[in-house]
Order: C-alpha cells, then sequence, then structure tokens
C-alpha cells in the first residue's frame, strides 16, 4: 500500500504499466512500514506500507525554492521542475508551497532501431497551505497528476500468431525513426487530490489527528487507429474516492504508547465505452488499536483491527 502526503493512494492501478500516479519530485523522504504498526493504514497493508512525504512546511519567516532539470539522452527526455515556498511573518505558523513539474520526452531506442509512438508528456502540479501552532494546526492541500504515454505501435496485434510472429523477428515491422508526437496507440490519465487534514494536542501531551481526502482518478486508453477515425477512447474509467482517518494518541505511561483510530473509505466507478471493469460503489471502514512497549534493548509492538 502506498501513502501520498498521508493519504492512501487511490487509481486504477491494475497493470504493470500503471504506475502510481506520484510526481516523484514532490517527495522528500520514503518511510517502509512493516509489522504491527502496518495495522493502522487497513487490510491491504499487511505486507507493508511505503510513505511517500514531503518536505515540512517552512517554519521560519522567508522565501526559497528549488529547480531541477534533467536530461536523457535514449529519448532525449528533459524535466524541469521547481518548488517555491514561504512563510508570512505577520502571521507566525502560516506557510505555504507551490511545485510544478513539467517532463517530455520522444521515442524510445534500442541498440538497432527506434521504438514508434513511445513517447511521454507529463505536467503536475500542487499547491500547499498549512497553520502551525504547539497545541493545534492543520493543512490544505490539492496536487494534480498528469500524463500521456505512447504505446509501441508494434505491440499492436489481431491474434496469437501476430504475437509469435512479431517476437519471431528481429526488426519490428514499424518505421524505425525519432519523433515527440503521441498517436494510437496510448494511455492518457488525469489523477487528482484534495487533502484537508487537523491536529490537536492536549495538555496531557496526548494527539488528535483527523485527515480527509477526496481523489478522483480518470483513465483513457486509445486503440490502434484503424481506418475509421475515431475521437473517443475505448476505455474509459473514473474512480472517486473519499477517505477518512481519525487517529488518537494517547499520553505514554512510562515506556508504552498507544493509539487509537479509525479508517473510512468510500468509491465510486464509472465506466464508459467498452467493458472491463463494471460500475461499482466500494465503502469500507476499520477500527484499531496499537500498543509499543520500549525497553533498552528490546521493544515489543502489537495491534488489533477489525
Amino acid at each position: 500500500l502506498i501513502f501520498n502526503n498521508g493519504v492512501r493512494q487511490e487509481g486504477q492501478q491494475w497493470g504493470s504499466e500503471h504506475a502510481p500516479e506520484i510526481d516523484p519530485f514532490v517527495a522528500t523522504k520514503l518511510t517502509v512500514l512493516k509489522g504491527a504498526a502496518s495495522i493502522r493504514y487497513g487490510s491491504d497493508a499487511i505486507g507493508g506500507v511505503v510513505l511517500v512525504e514531503p518536505a515540512a512546511l517552512r517554519t521560519k519567516p522567508g522565501l526559497g525554492g528549488e529547480i531541477n532539470l534533467v536530461g536523457a539522452t535514449n529519448n532525449r527526455m528533459g524535466i524541469v521542475s521547481g518548488i517555491l515556498d514561504g512563510a508570512v511573518k505577520k502571521v507566525p505558523g502560516l506557510a505555504w508551497r507551490l511545485q510544478g513539474t513539467v517532463r517530455r520526452g520522444g521515442n524510445a531506442r534500442t541498440p538497432n532501431y527506434w521504438l514508434e509512438n513511445t513517447g511521454l508528456a507529463e505536467g503536475n502540479f500542487s499547491a500547499t497551505v498549512g497553520y502551525t501552532r504547539p497545541s493545534f494546526g492543520g493543512e490544505v492541500y490539492y496536487s494534480q497528476f498528469n500524463t500521456r504515454l505512447g504505446i509501441f505501435t508494434g505491440t499492436h496485434a489481431e491474434s496469437i500468431a501476430d504475437i509469435e510472429a512479431a517476437i519471431a523477428r528481429k526488426v519490428p515491422l514499424t518505421r524505425s525513426y525519432f519523433s515527440y508526437d503521441i498517436r494510437r496507440p496510448y494511455q492518457q490519465v488525469a489523477h487528482g487530490l484534495f487533502k484537508a487534514s487537523a491536529y490537536k494536542v492536549f495538555s496531557n501531551y496526548s494527539r488528535l489527528d483527523v485527515v480527509f481526502a477526496l481523489q478522483r482518478n480518470v483513465r483513457e486508453e486509445y486503440d490502434f487507429q484503424s481506418l475509421t477515425a475515431r475521437t473517443n477512447p475505448e476505455l474509459y474509467l473514473r474512480l472517486i474516492s473519499h477517505t477518512l482517518d481519525v487517529i488518537y494518541r494517547h499520553r505514554a505511561a512510562g515506556n508504552y504508547s498507544g493509539t487509537v483510530g479509525f479508517n473510512g473509505i468510500t468509491q465510486g466507478n464509472v465506466r464508459e465505452f467498452q467493458m472491463l471493469i463494471p460500475n461499482f460503489r466500494n465503502y469500507g471502514g476499520g477500527g484499531f488499536y496499537m500498543g509499543k512497549y520500549v525497553l533498552p534493548k528490546v521493544t515489543f509492538e502489537g495491534g488489533l483491527r477489525y
């Protein structure tokens, strides 16, 4: 399970080419959780959790930024990514961040030929506003991920015999050339994430965190262009997900600390054109408790979830 900025990533991820819709330039920290701590995140996190976390918002008044430039020779890809953040001097604790990435690549090349229609075009942005005080605070975050991925024209086949013949060839029948153009077949994906979170630290040092998130994932897949021109995708899927997490960490008692919480989710899937995944609505919820007892050389950790 992948958590992006404190929100479980929900998208149409059921194929090897369906990578998580996350801009890698947003992340400054990756954490892998194993063991009893993973029950906090749900039954599908039994094998562990990957936390993708951005940098903390600026705490001292001022303005700063970062620019990343990346180039690749194989497909002549270029990437530009920038971050601008600041903290408001007149309102202590108020901070913000803007981030954006543009990525463009052309046809990929093997040692002997170019792969037709394997370019990519990607544009992402995110914005964050947060207010932090010692005893309370909150944050509002929005991100948009958009990508178009060309699919190698030589993979188009009408039968098993076509596939076997293509594998047997030393060189594909497709043309070998370089271009940034992306034509059918291709995939187009858009993923929007809205998150609102708040926390409260009580006088006994216990803490309450509440996180609400809305995700809208749209995947369009366009098949090989035939003689009849088409403008609609062959496959269209739209997944809307709402999640709510309420976490309470009670005051530590000596070497023992514990956390109790609730996770809720509701999803709706809408499909058009071809019937690959049916329309559905999904509801889920879970409550859990985790405890940890720390000794100088040994840590005991356990949890229960329903």
